[in-house]
């Protein structure tokens, strides 16, 4: 659409200012702060190219992604709908606007938006997943195990897909082979948070004691917040007979979250191997 590609953000600034109806101009500019993750700017910019070019789809789906970063779905939703008026069989609109749904659990709604998106588009990978995520997220993981695995035969490189299928597979009590799965998946992205916490989750179902500890470890590592995790931890390093670390993984977490039952019964655990403490003292608490 746009002439103005090589300008800088400067340089189409002083363009929509002295020419405030060049669309084009607006449509650079909105691109390039979008690039530099300047939402509130962008949205600005992008209202400007609706007012002058409302026909023009691919501006209400940016704007839509511009609201959702600046933690606006309502606002994201609304121009998917508006899009969604100006072409009802744009997949990529049926498919975004059922994705944004799904993020705000409207789960019959996005359900029905991503089927229709499915019908007029069945080679996009993303649709599938969004369609996976939600049987997931609505605790129907057998069919959910189907939508991932059509995503993955279409791009067999999809991190979203191999995490959600691991998840599924977890959740189906498939542990080994929701173990390759989601090893699969973090070989894409090694630090995405909710997958690192169902690996950890799979390990100790598994008893990969080893494993458990190197995928706990790693999730403190990225998210020293998380206190829950020195509990998995504390097991890990319970079952490999390290009773000292253990102690200090358990208490890191009690004392974080007094409400820990894992963490409290951990404790018990090495009280009771080592003697070091009146277990039973620990139990009162």
């Amino acid at each position: 659409m746009s002439n103005y590609s090589e300008r800088s953000i400067p340089e189409l600034r002083n363009i929509v200012l002295d020419d405030p109806e060049n669309h084009e101009a607006w449509w650079s500019l909105s691109d390039k702060l979008i690039h530099n993750k300047k939402w509130e700017e962008a949205i600005t910019a992008l209202e400007q190219v609706i007012r002058k070019q409302p026909e023009f789809i691919e501006s209400y789906l940016t704007i839509a992604n511009a609201y959702y970063q600046t933690s606006e779905p309502d606002m994201s939703i609304l121009y998917l709908r508006m899009a969604a008026e100006l072409e009802p069989d744009n997949a990529r609109v049926l498919r975004d606007l059922g994705a944004v749904l799904l993020m705000q659990e409207e789960f019959r709604e996005s359900e029905e938006k991503l089927r229709i998106s499915l019908g007029l588009d069945g080679t996009d990978s993303y649709t599938w997943t969004y369609l996976g995520d939600l049987h997931f997220e609505t605790d129907r993981c057998r069919e959910g195990r189907v939508y991932y695995i059509r995503a993955l035969m279409l791009e067999s490189g999809m991190f979203f897909a191999w995490a959600g299928l691991g998840k599924c597979l977890h959740e189906l009590g498939n542990y080994v082979e929701a173990d390759n799965t989601l090893a699969t998946a973090l070989n894409i992205n090694s630090q995405h948070h909710d997958t690192l916490s169902y690996m950890v989750y799979n390990k100790e179902k598994l008893q990969d004691w080893e494993g458990l500890k190197r995928y706990a470890e790693k999730h403190l590592e990225l998210n020293p917040a998380i206190h829950d995790m020195y509990s998995f931890l504390g097991r890990a390093q319970y079952e490999l007979g390290d009773y000292s670390a253990a102690e200090e993984s358990f208490s890191k977490c009690v004392l974080e979250s007094e409400l820990n039952f894992r963490a409290w019964r951990g404790l018990v655990e090495v009280y009771k191997r080592t003697n070091s403490r009146s277990a039973r003292d620990v139990q009162r608490k």
